[in-house]
């Protein structure tokens, strides 16, 4: 169902893990930036993340985004698989 946009945002920053130290060393914070956030007339947010491809990585990181951020909506989508 489509639903009509309010607004958007381009790249938005969400943090993953903090930044710490452990044995002496700095580990730095871990952040994850969506390519959009579009927030929908009805309240609702969607966040949309274009790739080339998946990559081990990246999987890993949007469970952790999932995992911080429930209430958000996160859609990845494959480059050659938009428009069809």
């Amino acid at each position: 169902m489509l639903q009509k946009i309010l607004n958007f945002e381009l790249q938005p920053k969400y943090r993953l893990q903090l930044e710490f130290k452990k044995s002496g060393k700095t580990y730095r914070v871990i952040t994850y930036v969506p390519d959009f956030l579009i927030y929908h007339f009805n309240t609702t947010e969607e966040l949309i993340d274009v790739k080339g491809m998946i990559t081990q990585q990246g999987e890993m990181r949007n469970k952790i985004f999932d995992y911080n951020y429930p209430g958000l909506k996160l859609d990845v989508w494959r480059k050659y698989d938009v428009g069809k």
